[in-house]
């Protein structure tokens, strides 16, 4: 079985600069092969709210984490612009601030 395409390290930024050009400057952004990971809360205790699953050289998944950091699949499908958009319009309150 074919290992998933690598993620580089601008496709993070690409992604951070993309929220919190949304306006959501408290969400963190890193790369974890194959994945781009989201995480708000204090920098020492983050909590994971989704991630994008590199499925191939331009297309990605969309999971979001449960509250016991569990990933479940929306099985949206998309381009990485476009999930991130949907990550916010419709599922806006998995990256809502915290209190």
């Amino acid at each position: 079985m074919p290992k998933p395409p690598h993620v580089e390290k601008y496709y993070g930024d690409a992604a951070r600069d993309r929220l919190h050009q949304r306006g959501l400057t408290h969400l963190r952004v890193h790369t974890r092969h194959p994945h781009i990971i989201i995480d708000k809360g204090p920098v020492d205790d983050p909590w994971p709210c989704a991630r994008l699953r590199r499925d191939a050289v331009s297309l990605w998944i969309l999971e979001i984490a449960d509250h016991s950091g569990r990933w479940s699949s929306t099985h949206i499908r998309g381009l990485m612009d476009e999930l991130l958009d949907c990550l916010v319009d419709q599922f806006g309150w998995i990256v809502a601030p915290v209190p």
